[in-house]
């Protein structure tokens, strides 16, 4: 487990031997997702090898949000790339859905 300010980093190989170098490109691209959520985050990666996939599993929690995402790719950095897009398209989302919606009533009262 890699631990940094503000994000909790956890990796697992499935089938196929552990990986400093996409330990570390999976660290870095991870800090990316965590300038999403204001509240300590958890990432969790897995990797494996699928016929020629080769495949990363992200599943992120961070105060209130809770997302999974998977990628195929023809090699591990680019599914790392890959489901790193997915998510932060997923907390941009998450982030703007929370500032369209604080402090506005339910109902359009006049």
């Amino acid at each position: 487990m890699i631990n940094t300010a503000k994000v909790n980093i956890t990796t697992a190989f499935k089938g196929m031997d552990s990986s400093e170098a996409i330990k570390d490109y999976a660290q870095k691209r991870g800090e990316k997702l965590a300038k999403f959520l204001q509240h300590l985050t958890t990432l969790h990666y897995v990797f494996f090898v699928e016929k020629t996939d080769h495949v990363t599993q992200v599943n992120v929690t961070g105060g209130d949000f809770e997302a999974h995402a998977e990628s195929r790719a023809a090699n591990m950095y680019a599914a790392i790339d890959e489901v790193t897009e997915k998510l932060v398209h997923q907390l941009q989302k998450h982030k703007e859905k929370i500032k369209n919606h604080t402090g506005r009533p339910h109902h359009n009262s006049e």
